[in-house]
């Protein structure tokens, strides 16, 4: 998959995901927010998830398809969590 192909499966799959915000490109440090962003100082793309009470960077890597690709992955488990509510 591309990476445009991935954000299309990120969009379609969103609002499918209870009370998380899905960002892209942008970091944002609000609570159930993940996503995704180039960090221009260290020129690494991040994968971030922030809950209630902790932001975590779940990946820092070049490469920006893996990046989305982990963010996808991320989103897909939480709607497999929220549909099993």
């Amino acid at each position: 998959m591309n990476i445009e192909e991935i954000e299309n499966k990120i969009n379609n799959l969103k609002t499918k995901i209870g009370p998380w915000k899905v960002m892209l490109n942008q970091n944002c440090k609000s609570q159930f927010t993940m996503g995704v962003f180039n960090d221009t100082e260290k020129k690494l793309w991040i994968v971030y998830l922030n809950d209630e009470r902790k932001y975590r960077i779940r990946l820092e890597t070049k490469n920006q398809a893996n990046a989305f690709k982990e963010l996808l992955e991320m989103i897909e488990f939480e709607v497999e969590n929220y549909k099993n509510q």
